[in-house]
């Protein structure tokens, strides 16, 4: 029968006993205490070596130093609560807070102010401009220019003006000219119209004659057969009656 392997002792219980005993004595708040030196079971003195420096590592980084137990003492402590009521503080506190009220500091925006007010510039002197010869001829180059100016609008326009009528006649012949070819045409398309409408009225006139005298030709034939009729049975009476009498 085979057993099972069994683990070495020395590395498992000397690993353990370090981690929990730097965990129970960074809970608790003091320096971990010295380990004692255990004997090992196995021949092995790497695992013994191992698990010292493992642990002497957690101590190192879980156990605070000394600046570090101040910072936290001091980030922990609770500030005193301080009373103010009826202090200027507490007015403050209610203004700004519960009211929100803004701040004027009248002293300091008056400074500013003052200190932003500008020295007013000097009233320029009115200059007047005398008439002169330059002047003069100045101003009649001007009108010159203006003169100028009005003839060549005035030819513009008037050229304008020719253009434009000339224009409007051509367009008024040409309608003129649409205007009788729309009127011939319409007489035309009338005439047109009216000869067949007439055609068609004649046919059917003659139609309508033909019909009527067909049923006046029918009707006198059976009106001459009744006759004839009538008189043969008038006659035949008149025989019989005459025998009868006779």
């Amino acid at each position: 029968m085979k057993g099972r392997k069994r683990k070495n002792p020395s590395t498992t219980c000397v690993g353990v006993s370090s981690r929990t005993r730097a965990r129970k004595a960074v809970s608790a708040g003091n320096e971990p205490a010295r380990e004692t030196p255990v004997v090992s079971l196995s021949v092995d003195s790497e695992s013994d070596d191992m698990s010292a420096v493992s642990s002497k590592v957690i101590n190192s980084v879980l156990v605070p130093t000394v600046g570090e137990e101040i910072m936290l003492a001091r980030i922990i402590d609770e500030e005193r609560e301080y009373h103010c009521e009826g202090s200027t503080s507490d007015t403050w506190n209610h203004w700004l807070n519960v009211k929100h009220m803004k701040i004027f500091w009248k002293e300091l925006y008056e400074l500013d102010v003052a200190a932003r007010v500008f020295e007013k510039k000097k009233d320029k002197e009115k200059v007047t401009f005398l008439e002169d010869s330059s002047s003069k001829s100045g101003l009649e180059s001007l009108k010159a220019l203006e003169e100028k100016i009005l003839g060549a609008m005035s030819e513009g326009f008037s050229g304008l003006k020719s253009v434009v009528e000339a224009k409007l006649g051509d367009m008024d012949v040409r309608m003129m000219r649409r205007l009788r070819k729309t009127r011939k045409t319409v007489s035309l398309a009338r005439k047109r119209m009216w000869s067949r409408v007439g055609k068609t009225i004649r046919m059917v006139r003659k139609k309508t004659m033909r019909r009527v005298k067909k049923r006046k030709t029918k009707n006198l034939k059976k009106t001459k057969k009744t006759v004839t009729l009538l008189r043969k049975a008038k006659n035949t009476w008149r025989n019989q009656m005459k025998k009868i009498f006779c």
